[in-house]
């Protein structure tokens, strides 16, 4: 709930180990504070005041999960379960490594952590870091299955970045099993493969011994919807009577293999507007003056008109 007092952490966590913990007050995610000692030097002992500072994410991709716990009040709570992971490089994702495209826009996904990885050396990285910095070269490539992603998105070898390269064929292969977005005609998709080669990076981290040239990889699966742009229903008009019931109106969908709408909503206007009009979301009830005017379906759009007959004491004090 968002009023909780205090949020906790099950006894099995290990976000410590990767030097992460939850703020107490707000459940934030955040690093862990360290207080750092004093380091004396000499034989002559000088005042020095502690430090604190961040602790070590450590050197190594991860994955913790963590369950966390709302507590409001001593008999009500709520737990949910927190997945941290944590890799050399990646995509904005909306989930487990999956990168979402608008196929009707023009959108781009830099690799994340590409400046670190294939910038200039990081001095702090070598035991002996010299003044002038060594450049890391990196050629990156990709590998999808089904094949057509591949046509359908390109990776900059260079920097890493994906991109749309044309527009997402209609008989585009998708991924299931990734809810709603996959689960329906209208989704093209993509299981895919990201290499990043180093060349001449010495000392950098994920590099075996002695080696010049290394290779790291990242699974990520790649989804583009293709969704409804416009739908209609079979009349703009209809008239009702106070008490009484329309018929339904139904949605008639757009021609095509489109993904279709999750949820429906609706906003009204008013002549003259009096600012009665209210919807709700999550039931789809919609009021006029709070008596009940119609009902949407928010799963499917169809619309039920049965205006309540207590409306008329709004229309009798209608101003105008």
């Amino acid at each position: 709930p968002r009023t909780a007092e205090r949020y906790s952490l099950d006894e099995a966590c290990e976000l410590p180990k990767y030097g992460l913990t939850i703020d107490g007050r707000t459940g934030e995610l955040k690093r862990a504070e360290i207080l750092i000692p004093c380091d004396f030097i000499g034989k002559r002992r000088k005042k020095c005041e502690e430090e604190r500072g961040f602790a070590s994410l450590g050197t190594e991709p991860f994955e913790v999960s963590c369950t966390i716990t709302a507590h409001q009040t001593d008999s009500l709570n709520a737990t949910a379960t927190l997945t941290v992971r944590a890799d050399w490089f990646g995509y904005k994702s909306i989930g487990d490594n999956v990168v979402l495209w608008n196929t009707s826009g023009d959108q781009g996904y830099p690799l994340l952590n590409y400046e670190y990885m294939c910038g200039d050396e990081d001095p702090r990285l070598s035991d002996k870091p010299s003044k002038k910095r060594k450049k890391n070269r990196c050629i990156v490539s990709k590998r999808c299955a089904a094949e057509q992603t591949d046509r359908w998105m390109l990776v900059n070898s260079t920097t890493g970045t994906l991109f749309l390269n044309e527009s997402v064929p209609t008989e585009a292969p998708g991924v299931t099993g990734l809810g709603t977005l996959s689960d329906q005609r209208g989704s093209a998709g993509g299981l895919c493969e990201l290499s990043v080669q180093y060349l001449r990076a010495e000392g950098f981290p994920g590099q075996a011994s002695n080696s010049r040239v290394y290779e790291l990889t990242l699974d990520f699966t790649a989804l583009a919807p293709r969704p409804w742009t416009s739908f209609s229903y079979r009349t703009q008009h209809i008239a009702v009577t106070i008490g009484e019931r329309a018929p339904p109106l139904y949605l008639e969908a757009p021609e095509g293999e489109l993904l279709k709408p999750e949820r429906f909503s609706i906003a009204c206007s008013e002549s003259p507007s009096q600012d009665a009009f209210v919807f709700d979301i999550t039931t789809g009830v919609a009021t006029l003056g709070l008596y009940h005017g119609f009902t949407l379906d928010i799963t499917t759009g169809a619309i039920r008109i049965e205006p309540s007959k207590d409306m008329t004491i709004f229309f009798d004090h209608l101003t105008t």
